[in-house]
């Protein structure tokens, strides 16, 4: 998996406080930051679409003998 493009920057208390102005710097962090987290959990990823726990998709549990224990199962 290649690096985030983006880095993940901390946002300071005293940028975020009600007496900040919101600035290009505070904006940016934002942006950047959501753009790292999507490149770092994955493009793709929308739970609903991508993982739905129906059992077909879904990881064995590591020593299910049966077969019918999944990690996630949708019960509605």
């Amino acid at each position: 998996m290649p690096a985030p493009s983006k880095p993940f920057t901390a946002i300071v208390d005293g940028d975020i406080d009600p007496e900040s102005p919101l600035t290009t710097g505070l904006m940016t962090a934002y942006r950047d930051r959501d753009q790292n987290l999507k490149e770092w959990i994955g493009g793709s990823f929308t739970a609903a679409v991508d993982h739905n726990h129906d059992g077909v998709n879904s990881s064995l549990l590591s020593g299910n003998v049966f077969g019918t224990l999944y990690a996630y199962h949708n019960y509605g």
